[in-house]
């Protein structure tokens, strides 16, 4: 598998035995959203429309991948959405067939897609590699692939000598599943069933073909490029980004119709070694988001958010932080490492939810207290309510 990257997407090409055009998280109608925040804004979805469409045409692929969150507005749907997206999918629909792998943001969707075009929630395989949004565990069917994920918007902040941050930037994040913490996770999850042919959730795309790219987990990593000049260095690490997904899900003849082994015959103890082993050998691709005003995860908070069954599974040990043009930048634990030695603050999702929480409880508490004052003073009460 040799990907190729396109910033003015952001976008990702996907090349095996077809050219699969990856697109995450347009959240076509977020204007709506905004406007009700007060901020108030004209729709984009014109020129965003746009930018995809050319990104369809320069990428000549076969298919277009939209890795969920098409729409925005939960939990309904927009009078703009409902305006705007027939004609969105109508104009996608006129340059490439395309699928969609619905995301959290995706409520009601289905109205405007037709049947063929809607995948399932939990992922599916396309031309041997895994497609999910991310906000709920895989499918069975895409453990022991590379799978490619959106939901979690990644970015990049690069940092000077003093620890000030530059624009931060879209980035890819590829890293391995930490089979352990996935195991543990995926146990209590009610899909972790469906893993051993009792049922399965997942749509295997690549039946009609009958190809597909099993990942390598061991592959070598991309010689370093030696080049000192600044064109040279740029060019050198924009390689060593493609080489290193290509070489790390290298699919040739030999590979090619390759499929997970099916566990369905197992005894439970065989499962569980199998299940661990396809666990284990699961990479992911973050993908950063399409929508130009979505913002972003630093790469470095990426696994403390807990944005996702996927991103709280992060192996920090062998991931790795790519540019939207595929420059590569650094594994995520020298970017954390650096962060540690800047004393860079990385936020804690959970704990800023509890810590929320908390201030919600000890709010709701002082308000409790200061009504039963209130109740003791009839003399405030009464005046308030005008009788003296």
């Amino acid at each position: 598998m040799m990907p190729e990257f396109m910033p003015q997407g952001p976008a990702l090409i996907v090349v095996n035995t077809m050219r699969v055009l990856v697109v995450a998280d347009t959240h076509f109608g977020a204007e709506t959203f905004l406007a009700r925040h007060g901020l108030h804004i004209q729709s984009n979805s014109d020129e965003r429309l746009n930018r995809l469409l050319k990104c369809i045409d320069e990428s000549k692929c076969d298919l277009l991948v939209l890795l969920g969150d098409v729409k925005h507005s939960i939990p309904v749907t927009t009078w703009q959405e409902i305006n705007e997206m027939p004609r969105i999918f109508s104009k996608i629909r006129e340059k490439v067939p395309f699928k969609v792998l619905p995301g959290n943001h995706d409520v009601g969707i289905e109205r405007f897609l037709e049947a063929d075009e809607l995948l399932d929630k939990e992922g599916a395989v396309i031309d041997g590699v895994g497609y999910i949004h991310g906000h709920t565990y895989p499918s069975g069917d895409l453990l022991g692939r590379l799978i490619v994920c959106g939901h979690a918007h990644p970015v990049v902040c690069l940092y000077d000598e003093v620890g000030c941050s530059l624009r931060s930037q879209p980035a890819y994040l590829l890293c391995s599943l930490d089979a352990d913490e996935f195991i543990s996770k995926y146990r209590k999850n009610d899909q972790y069933g469906g893993f051993f042919g009792t049922e399965s959730s997942g749509h295997d795309a690549e039946k009609t073909d009958g190809k597909g790219c099993v990942a390598k987990r061991d592959a070598g990593k991309a010689e370093k490029t030696d080049k000192t000049d600044k064109t040279g260095k740029s060019a050198g690490r924009k390689a060593r980004g493609r080489a290193a997904l290509s070489e790390n899900y290298a699919c040739d003849d030999d590979t090619a119709g390759d499929a997970v082994p099916d566990y369905s015959e197992s005894n439970d103890a065989e499962s569980d070694a199998n299940f661990a082993e396809k666990a284990a050998n699961t990479h992911v691709l973050f993908v950063p988001a399409f929508f130009e005003l979505a913002g972003g995860i630093d790469v470095r908070e990426l696994k403390s958010s807990r944005l996702g069954p996927l991103s709280r599974c992060i192996n920090t040990s062998d991931a790795e932080v790519f540019l939207s043009d595929g420059t590569y930048i650094n594994t995520l634990g020298n970017l954390m490492d650096e962060g540690e030695a800047k004393k860079i603050p990385v936020r804690n999702g959970r704990k800023e939810r509890k810590e929320h929480k908390e201030r919600n409880e000890r709010s709701g508490r002082r308000s409790k207290r200061s009504r039963d004052r209130l109740k003791d003073r009839p003399d405030i009460e009464g005046s308030r309510r005008g009788e003296n």
